[in-house]
């Protein structure tokens, strides 16, 4: 059994990019990695804290009471812990003012969240159909999003013509205390947006160590909607729903003979290693 954990990170206003991401493994790599991160997981319970990357990284929300030192060697430690065993990170990362400017009336959350969850679903729908395992993923609660990412889910795994979709097993949503995988979804969504947002934002910045510790691994990709992407997808939408992403949400994925959006997903998605 494969199993998949996603969650999401954006810039604090949401105004520069949107992010979903995770990590896929099998279900003894998922233990391997759990029993590294224990020891530093029941140190900050002590604390009265849980692991979130953002808050640990700034020395907020609790943090600051471990002290600078402190808050570093659990960055560390959950590097180390993700590379303890193979997991592979898949991540889907939206330019927010490209997308803004070709879709600026469906300019929302959902629309970015839909977007990535496509992305991510379908990478992992592939990778269990490669190697003929079920996959189950669990995505960090989002109450707001699940009925109809849930709706597309179903949809996903019985789109005809399209074997991967069979692989998918029952979808899920939990928290990070339940789940301690989604920690290591939460570590992953950030280190890789905060990757893509110095690339453009700083780019004389060098790149973050675990980016860096993680990249020899080879297990380490995002899909990567910019410009020339959103631009296919926008055609896409125009030629089809005159321009009303709503529609194409709402329509195009209820086409259970085609298989169009999971397409343009595959030869837009710029894949970056």
């Amino acid at each position: 059994m494969i199993a998949a954990y996603f969650d999401e990170s954006c810039d604090p206003k949401k105004q520069r990019f949107y992010n979903i991401g995770g990590f896929m493994a099998e279900q003894r790599h998922w233990i391997t990695f759990e029993q590294s991160w224990h020891r530093t997981a029941s140190y900050l319970r002590d604390n009265d804290l849980m692991f979130h990357a953002a808050d640990c990284e700034s020395e907020v929300a609790g943090f600051e009471k471990l002290g600078h030192d402190k808050c570093v060697g659990v960055m560390t430690s959950m590097v180390d812990s993700v590379l303890s065993a193979p997991l592979y990170a898949t991540n889907a990362v939206v330019d927010l003012p490209i997308f803004k400017h070709f879709f600026p009336a469906f300019h929302t959350e959902e629309a970015w969240y839909l977007l990535g969850f496509y992305c991510v679903v379908s990478q992992v729908a592939e990778w269990g159909c490669s190697v003929r395992e079920p996959v189950a993923v669990i995505f960090d609660n989002r109450p707001e999003f699940e009925t109809q990412a849930l709706r597309y889910y179903r949809y996903m795994q019985g789109l005809e013509g399209w074997d991967a979709g069979k692989y998918l097993g029952e979808p899920g949503f939990g928290t990070r205390e339940l789940f301690q995988p989604l920690q290591a979804a939460d570590f992953i969504a950030r280190e890789t947006f905060k990757f893509f947002y110095s690339g453009h934002e700083e780019p004389t910045r060098a790149v973050r160590i675990p980016i860096l510790r993680m990249k020899d691994t080879k297990r380490l990709q995002a899909i990567w909607w910019g410009r020339e992407q959103l631009f296919a997808l926008y055609e896409y939408v125009r030629t089809e729903y005159g321009g009303a992403l709503n529609e194409f949400f709402a329509r195009d994925l209820m086409r259970p003979r085609e298989d169009q959006f999971l397409t343009k997903i595959r030869s837009a998605g710029f894949m970056q290693s």
